[in-house]
């Protein structure tokens, strides 16, 4: 779970290959707040994802996804493969500004600058919806989760 988390928080987007971000985090479980920062690399073929401070990271190359740890890669399991694979591409069109891609995984409703995302496949048993403001830069992401947790996240300068 968060490793899918970790990609929604990538949705930093901008016309920059690596973009740093914060991330607020809501775990209502325990009613306690994380805050974390973090950067994502878009690269010519490859997606990485990481937090600072953090040993691991999250890789996406030609639709495979892969986590580093050190010197060491591990491609993952395919039981989050599916959805990880959904949320990447959400990442990179977004990134893009190639909404129609999105079409086909989320009901898109943009009113007042806000993109609202409600999923229509698989990740509605996830994600009870998404919603971001892209100017030139991420205003900001926040996701809601159907167990009521919701991350935040805004570009940051560093």
């Amino acid at each position: 779970m968060k490793v899918f988390i970790l990609l929604f928080f990538s949705i930093l987007l901008l016309n920059a290959n690596t973009i740093n971000f914060q991330e607020k985090r809501y775990i209502d479980a325990i009613g306690q707040t994380i805050l974390k920062k973090g950067k994502i690399e878009f690269l010519e073929n490859q997606t990485i994802l990481s937090y600072n401070n953090f040993q691991k990271s999250l890789i996406e190359k030609e639709g495979e996804l892969f986590v580093k740890e050190g010197k060491t890669i591990q491609k993952l399991d395919s039981s989050n493969k599916e959805i990880l694979k959904v949320v990447f591409l959400l990442i990179n069109t977004i990134y893009k500004d190639n909404f129609t891609l999105l079409d086909e995984f989320f009901t898109d409703d943009f009113k007042e600058n806000i993109h609202r995302l409600t999923p229509k496949t698989l990740l509605n048993d996830y994600i009870e919806y998404v919603e971001f403001k892209k100017s030139k830069k991420l205003d900001f992401i926040t996701i809601v989760m159907k167990n009521q947790d919701t991350i935040t996240i805004e570009q940051s300068d560093d």
